[in-house]
């Protein structure tokens, strides 16, 4: 049943699904990023998350968060289990693109990198995790152009991290 709660939740992720069906991955990744830019628009410039290991985190994804997601997701997003393969959605410049575990972080990587680039700053985002099954999701290329070792950003995810990114 839709209440005042749940309504404008349930009307994105309605709108995430149609715009998948209408326009295919690519549309939708499309539409993702433009709301996350617009959003950090209207937030204006700026980082976020603690810092550790000279990189950001965040312990769980404020967009995220406020989803109630079915427990038949438990696993990254792929061809193989019949959803959109996040990682084929990566254009020429991997180390430009987010570290997905689910659309929701196709959004708020636009939204990071807009304010980022608003406050003068390159942003990488380095690591997330999938949050129900917490497997790691890693963007080598970003992790790689940011010489960022991949030692500090699993001792991130051990700490509990589920989402990492680096600015400079």
């Amino acid at each position: 049943m839709l209440t005042r709660r749940n309504t404008p939740v349930r009307a994105f992720v309605a709108g995430i699904i149609e715009v998948a069906n209408e326009h295919g991955a690519e549309g939708l990744k499309t539409w993702l990023e433009a709301i996350g830019e617009r959003l950090a628009e209207l937030e204006g410039p700026g980082v976020e998350g603690k810092v550790s290991h000279g990189m950001n985190f965040l312990l769980s994804c404020p967009l995220y968060a406020i989803f109630e997601v079915p427990d038949s997701f438990r696993e990254l997003p792929r061809a193989s289990n019949g959803y959109i393969d996040l990682e084929e959605l990566k254009g020429e410049r991997p180390e430009d693109e987010a570290a997905a575990s689910s659309v929701f972080c196709i959004m708020h990587h636009a939204y990071r990198r807009k304010r980022a680039e608003l406050a003068g700053k390159k942003f990488y985002h380095l690591a997330s995790r999938m949050v129900i099954s917490d497997e790691p999701v890693l963007n080598e290329a970003a992790i790689t152009k940011s010489g960022v070792s991949k030692g500090d950003i699993e001792a991130l995810l051990e700490e509990g991290a589920y989402c990492i990114f680096k600015y400079e």
